[in-house]
């Protein structure tokens, strides 16, 4: 098998386990957002909550198959249930945590977790909820200057999906530059996104890879 052959088949494995996850991810959000909606909570408001609890679930499940050990130690399910108690959320968000993340709850005796998560998010959520708002607003403006109506009523649900993944995945700085282009072109190609050329474009200013030109 030539190099070019074992690369191919590469990118082809690493293309399938992406488009696992990204089913896998997806079938998860409508999950959540049945649960939530299901008790009153609007998910449209809460959007990025949804879909970072979404991803969470997605990381856990994968920590779990490989380190089962290390989610109770990390007490990764009480953790996320302090965070979700101190932004004063409904608590239907508890409900889904405790009904869908393994681990032990959350009781009124995990204090230390309380001020831990309290004193972490002080320093963290401000700067977390900036970058992700300074991004969307780059985004936002890059696509407005390429002729698209990018006010709220003229986005699609898909569009604003689609937009979403792309922000989530410029800010996750786990993911080499090579990856996340990879991640974020094949969503493009698999929800029709890669035939516009304003989108492809949009793939290229944020998210730079040396191989690929349009």
């Amino acid at each position: 098998m030539s190099n070019w052959d074992n690369e191919f088949e590469q990118f082809r494995g690493n293309l399938e386990d992406q488009e696992a996850q990204k089913a896998e991810l997806e079938a998860i959000l409508d999950r959540f957002k049945t649960f939530l909606e299901a008790r009153g909570v609007d998910t449209d408001e809460t959007r990025i909550d949804v879909v970072s609890l979404a991803t969470s679930k997605l990381l856990l499940d994968e920590v779990v198959l490989l380190k089962p050990a290390e989610v109770n130690r990390l007490n990764f399910k009480k953790n996320l249930q302090a965070e979700y108690f101190l932004k004063d959320y409904d608590p239907a968000w508890q409900e889904l945590i405790d009904k869908e993340f393994q681990g032990e709850p959350l009781t009124d005796d995990d204090i230390d977790i309380m001020a831990e998560v309290f004193n972490r998010n002080i320093s963290v959520s401000e700067d977390i909820k900036r970058q992700y708002q300074n991004t969307e607003a780059d985004m936002l403006d890059y696509l407005a200057k390429q002729g698209i109506d990018t006010t709220p009523e003229s986005l699609s649900e898909e569009d604003r999906d689609t937009l979403d993944y792309l922000i989530f995945t410029y800010n996750f700085d786990i993911w080499s530059p090579p990856d996340k282009f990879e991640k974020v072109y094949s969503v493009l190609i698999n929800r029709g996104y890669a035939e516009d050329p304003t989108w492809l474009s949009l793939l290229n200013k944020f998210f730079p890879h040396q191989e690929w030109s349009e």
